[in-house]
């Protein structure tokens, strides 16, 4: 914001430039042209960052979410919910033995590989609910 701010401080020095005739038409369109390019590119830049921080906050609010639903649903919910909260978290689900095995889906397999089944129990007492056993 401060350079935004710096470039529109020197369009207001370019056309006090201007029209006190200390600088040409031609220079001052030119100058001005240079200037509000650049004014341009920092505010997509600017708007290019919000966006993925907008992105980034939503997908780290969905995990939370999902991570305190997940001892409500493993517990009290339906087997329809429990089924669609699987189906979030996992993939690749196949039979092996009496087991059902699955894959975890990003974000939720790097808690599957960092930390101990203890440690993020909701989302593994819900798949042992369903007698499930990720791979």
């Amino acid at each position: 914001m401060p350079k935004i701010a710096e470039i529109d401080r020197k369009l207001n020095t370019l056309l006090e430039g201007y029209l006190s005739r200390l600088i040409s038409e031609e220079e001052y369109k030119e100058k001005k042209s240079v200037l509000l390019n650049k004014k341009i590119k920092l505010k997509e830049e600017l708007a290019g960052c919000e966006g993925k921080g907008k992105v980034w906050l939503e997908l780290a609010r969905s995990i939370v979410t999902s991570a305190g639903q997940a001892s409500y649903i493993a517990h009290r919910g339906s087997l329809e919910e429990k089924r669609q909260f699987l189906k979030k978290i996992g993939s690749n689900f196949r039979l092996a033995g009496a087991k059902l095995r699955f894959d975890y889906q990003l974000p939720y397999v790097y808690f599957a590989q960092k930390w101990p089944k203890e440690k993020w129990g909701s989302l593994w007492e819900l798949a042992l609910n369903f007698c499930l056993s990720p791979t």
